[in-house]
Order: C-alpha cells, then structure tokens, then sequence
C-alpha cells in the first residue's frame, strides 16, 4: 500500500512539474550601463533583441566591449552564439540582435586603445560600426535667439518606433512567423554593383582602404543594412528604391572617412617610427644633443616600442628615411646619429 501510494505522488509530482508554465519573459529593450555576462543572461532569459546605451561609454568598453568581442562580432554576422558554463546551464541565442551607442571623451578612448592595444579594431569589432567624431567645439558658439527654433516635435518619430516596436514584440511571440524580406529595385541595382566595385577597387595598393580593408570589407554591408533601416522606418512600401540607396550611401561614405580619421589606417610601423622620431626630438634634439647609444634609446623610448621587434622596424624605416643614421663606433658600440646631414 505504500509503495503505491508513493508510485501515485511521484506521478502527481511528475505531472505537477510537467505543467508547470514557462516562466513570462520580461521585455527590455534598452540596456545602460550592462556588463557582458548580465547581457548574456539578459537574452536567453527575457528579450534577445537589445540596444546598449551608454553616455559616459568608458566603463561599457571595459565591462562589455573587452569580454564580449566574438560575440559582438557573432551578433553583427547573425550567427547563433553558444554559451557554454561549468556550474550552470549552458545555451544558444538563435538569431541575436544586439545595437550599441557608445559616446565616450577621446581621451579616455584613447587610453583604452593604448592599454588594450586596441584589441577591438584588431578583432574586426570596430570595422563593423559607425563612427565618428566631433572635430572642434562648439563651446561659447551656443548662442540663443529669440526666432531660433530649438527644439523639434518628435511626437511623429516615436509614435513610429512604437508600431515598429510593437510589431517586434508580436514577432517574439510568435517566432514561427515569416519574417518579410527586403531586397533592392532593379533601378538600384547597377549603383550597387557600382558602389560595391569602387570600394573593392580602393583597397588595392595606393587606394582609399589600402590600410583599412577590414573596415572596407564590412562597409558595403553597412550601406545595405542602413538602407533597409531608412525603408522601414519611414514606412516605405516594396522593395528598397534607388534614392534610399542612394542616401544610405552618403550616410556611410561620410562615417568611413570619419572611420579613417579616428582610426588613422597608417600602418603600425610607420606610426612607431613617428612615435620613436617625437621621442628623439624631445629628448635629443632640443637638448642641443646629436647622439644617443642605441641600447639606451631602446630602454627609455616611448613604452610601445620596447616590444620586440617593434623598437628595430621603426629606427630602420627612420634610416631608410633619412632621419637618423646607425653607426658602430671604436668601442663596437651601435648609436643613433640624429643629425645625419651634418658634417
């Protein structure tokens, strides 16, 4: 009798369990201040379509941009990204969505770069992005008046991303439903193709992209992406005209040079030859000094170029340029002549 009254509540609790309902997903779109493990959580748990905002991006670099490259990277390509844990669940995010806005002060972004040797640009992340970035202020110019409008009406523009939002929502819902696929008229298919080949043909040797082809590679696909975007949200119907084409491309040619600007496409040895060529101004140069042990300006040079190999490509780019010259002198010593046109 026990044992089947045990038998009887096992099944009960089977059951019991097996009815249990899926816990509700909490809807979230927008994401501050989040670090890469709780924005993980965050998309398998309740919503995988997020944008990360973030005013002051410094901390967000750190906490999201570092630990989260690949899969930043595996979010812009559409692939599924596979969690896997030691000590909890492992999980997939099928069709990952993830937007970001960074505004961050060049100061602290540069001195990010310089201590994680820009490990983001090298991994691709910042070549799949638009950037740019203010090139003077406009502090003290801000002037006030009284038949200036400065605000707009954007009671339009967020009444349309509601409906879009909404729509997304009853998408999530129901995943099975059939997404509507966009694609170019036949009139802007030529400034494609066009477009396309120009950007292709600008990183060959002496081109625009010769020094940036991971930016170049990435940035027709941009164009395409921003194309569809302009096409929703402003409620075009039928397939993507030449003209929205057209603007998506001024949009993205303007944020590339910004990109080359920013990023400075120089290759690094010529950039550690410039770095190593301040140095020996300042503290050779000015100092109405001409020589230097070449052991010594390798010890004390600008910290960068003290990894190996890095110190030697830029002295040898800065003799084969004429800036300095490399000598041994009667004690088999190797200096550095700073002045090499000087008798």
């Amino acid at each position: 009798m026990a044992e089947i009254d045990a038998t009887k509540a096992q099944n009960l609790l089977t059951a019991h369990l097996a009815a249990k309902p899926n816990k509700p997903r909490k809807i979230q779109f927008i994401q501050d201040d989040v670090t890469y493990q709780a924005l993980i959580e965050g998309m398998h748990e309740n919503c995988k379509n997020v944008c990360v905002l973030a005013d002051e991006g410094t901390g967000t670099l750190n906490r999201l941009v570092t630990p989260g490259m690949s899969m930043l990277n595996s979010a812009w390509s559409n692939m599924e990204i596979t969690i896997g844990r030691k000590t909890s669940e492992s999980f997939n995010l099928p069709d990952p969505r993830i937007t970001f806005l960074l505004s961050i002060q060049p100061g602290p972004f540069e001195e990010y770069r310089e201590r994680k040797s820009d490990m983001a640009k090298a991994a691709g992340l910042w070549s799949r992005t638009i950037t740019c970035s203010a090139q003077s202020s406009t502090i003290g110019y801000r002037l006030a008046s009284e038949n200036k409008q400065e605000f707009f009406d954007p009671s339009h523009y967020l009444e349309r991303f509601q409906r879009l939002l909404k729509k997304n929502l009853k998408l999530g819902k129901n995943p099975k439903t059939s997404r509507s696929i966009l694609k170019f008229e036949k009139r802007a298919n030529p400034l494609y193709v066009e477009t396309l080949n120009e950007i292709e043909a600008n990183m060959r040797p002496g081109g625009l992209y010769e020094n940036a082809s991971d930016h170049a590679s990435k940035l027709m696909e941009n164009i395409a992406r921003l194309s569809a975007i302009i096409h929703v949200v402003n409620g075009y119907e039928g397939d993507i005209s030449w003209e929205t084409l057209n603007t998506s491309i001024q949009i993205c040619i303007f944020f590339s040079k910004e990109y080359l600007n920013i990023f400075n496409t120089q290759p690094k040895y010529f950039l550690d030859a410039m770095m190593l060529n301040d140095w020996l101004t300042v503290n050779i140069r000015q100092k109405g000094l001409r020589y230097i042990g070449k052991r010594h300006a390798r010890q004390y040079c600008s910290g960068p170029l003290r990894q190996p190999g890095r110190f030697k490509e830029a002295l040898d780019f800065l003799e084969c340029h004429g800036y300095i010259r490399t000598y041994q002198d009667i004690t088999k010593t190797w200096n550095i002549d700073t002045f090499p046109r000087l008798q």
